[in-house]
């Protein structure tokens, strides 16, 4: 059945993705399961269905485990970075660093691939968002580095994003100056590649590091930056992420108390927001 599914809707098999993901399941062809486990979990990831694409990407990876040689590293790759972003949707990110850790050194093997950088990027940003610091900048500078022999712009900004995170409100004028050099050029790739998530996060990131020093107007310039290209995009929880920021602004003692009405006033949109 699988066969004829192919050979029918070759050109629209994600539609068929769960499936061909059941149907070669059943048989001992690793190779078509896996792919098409892979592809039915992005399936589930575009519609946030976190279980779904959760079991999905589980077992393309347990089924490469049990099939040595049925498909290559990349293939392994690609699942992962499916799978991380399970767990990124889910705050997890402990279980990305288990996760990615396990598979380093088969990542590593991949040599100058576009999977490598991003599942580094992924694995960097994870330490810095955790604020291991010395653990974070390595990997994230190598994802850089890989990002550019590429000439893979999509992985040069994600690098560039989580530098800016691993920088966060440490250090002198050198290392403020290194933060808004990577927040700057991932929000240059984000504007030419269409990319609000990535756009955001680094004017967020941006924003927090002027709000620990104290930088309430640079703060608030990269907060309301956040706000316009969640506005833009029509995505409500980018909104809810800049009116955050800009609760943060309000809520210092320069700004305001943490009583202030401009302070209440968008934590409650905020929250109306992602509710």
């Amino acid at each position: 059945m699988g066969e004829a599914i192919e050979r029918l809707h070759g050109q629209r098999l994600g539609e068929w993705a769960e499936v061909l993901a059941h149907h070669f399941g059943r048989t001992a062809d690793g190779a078509r399961a896996i792919r098409y486990l892979t592809l039915a979990g992005e399936k589930s990831l575009r519609l946030f269905a976190l279980d779904e694409a959760d079991a999905r990407f589980r077992r393309a990876v347990e089924l490469i485990e049990a099939s040595p040689g049925a498909v290559d590293d990349a293939a392994l790759a690609e699942a992962l970075l499916g799978w991380v972003r399970v767990h990124y949707y889910r705050k997890d990110f402990k279980e990305i660093v288990a996760l990615l850790e396990r598979y380093l050194p088969r990542i590593q093997a991949l040599g100058q691939a576009r999977g490598h950088a991003l599942l580094l990027f992924w694995l960097g940003f994870s330490h810095a968002v955790a604020l291991r610091v010395a653990q974070a900048t390595p990997l994230l500078e190598r994802s850089l580095a890989l990002g550019e022999a590429l000439g893979d712009e999509e992985c040069v900004g994600y690098a560039c994003m989580g530098l800016t995170y691993a920088h966060l409100g440490w250090g002198g004028r050198a290392e403020r100056l290194a933060l808004e050099r990577f927040a700057l050029r991932a929000s240059e790739v984000a504007g030419r590649r269409g990319d609000v998530y990535l756009g955001a996060k680094a004017a967020y990131g941006l924003a927090i590091d002027r709000l620990l020093g104290g930088h309430t107007g640079p703060a608030r310039a990269a907060a309301e930056q956040v706000i316009a290209l969640g506005r833009s995009a029509g995505d409500p929880r980018t909104v809810a992420m800049g009116l955050c920021a800009l609760a943060y602004v309000d809520a210092l003692p320069i700004a305001g108390t943490l009583g202030s009405p401009p302070l209440v006033a968008r934590i409650r949109l905020a929250l109306a927001t992602l509710s």
